[in-house]
C-alpha cells in the first residue's frame, strides 16, 4: 500500500535553515519544526494505512455486496481446489514413499552431523540440540502457521498455501 507516500515524499523535499538551498528569509523551516512535521507525517501515513487497511474489506462488502451468483462461484472455486488440493496430496504422499530419489535424501553440508571415530556415544548423546531442530523454533513455527499466517494474510489457508508450493517447485 502506497498510502501517504506522496504526502511524506514532499514533507521531505521541504527545506531547512542552514542548507545550501535556503537562506533566513525563504520560508524555510527551523530543523526543530522541520523534524516535528516528518514525524508527525510519518506517524499520520502509518496510521491511516494500518486503520484503513484494516476496515477495507468490510467496507468493501458493505458498499459492493457479494449476490448469490458470486457466493455460488465462490464455494464452486473453493470445492474445486479442495478436491485438486486432497489428489495433489495423496499423490505427494505416495511418490515421497515410493519413488524416493537420490536427489530427495542428499544434505546440505553445514546441516550434516560430523561424526569422528574417537567421540563416544556419551558425547554424541550430551550434544546440544541444533537451531532448526530446538523446541523454540518448532513453536515458532506453529504459531505462524496457525496464528500469525492467517491472521496476516486474507483466507490464508494451509493447503491452498501447500498446493501454491507445488506447483511453484514444478514450475522451476
Amino acid at each position: 500500500m502506497i498510502r501517504g507516500a506522496i504526502a511524506f515524499a514532499l514533507v521531505l523535499k521541504i527545506p531547512v535553515i542552514d542548507t545550501p538551498e535556503c537562506t533566513q528569509g525563504d520560508g524555510c523551516l527551523s530543523k526543530v519544526n522541520y523534524d516535528l512535521l516528518v514525524s508527525t507525517t510519518l506517524i499520520l501515513v502509518m496510521m491511516t494505512t494500518l486503520i484503513f487497511g484494516t476496515f477495507m474489506g468490510k467496507i468493501q462488502t458493505i458498499l459492493v455486496p457479494p449476490t448469490a451468483k458470486d457466493e455460488e462461484e465462490y464455494h464452486e472455486m473453493e470445492r474445486k481446489q479442495s478436491a485438486i488440493m486432497s489428489k495433489s496430496l495423496m499423490k505427494r504422499r505416495a511418490s515421497s514413499i515410493f519413488n524416493e530419489s537420490h536427489h530427495e535424501i542428499l544434505v546440505h553440508p553445514n546441516e550434516e552431523k560430523g561424526v569422528d571415530d574417537s567421540m563416544t556415544s556419551a558425547q554424541l548423546d550430551n550434544e546440544p540440540a541444533s537451531w532448526p531442530t530446538s523446541r523454540f523454533v518448532r513453536w515458532f513455527t506453529l504459531y505462524d502457521e496457525n496464528v500469525l499466517k492467517p491472521f496476516f494474510i486474507r483466507k490464508y489457508r494451509k493447503e491452498v498455501q501447500l498446493l501454491e508450493d507445488e506447483y511453484q517447485e514444478l514450475v522451476r
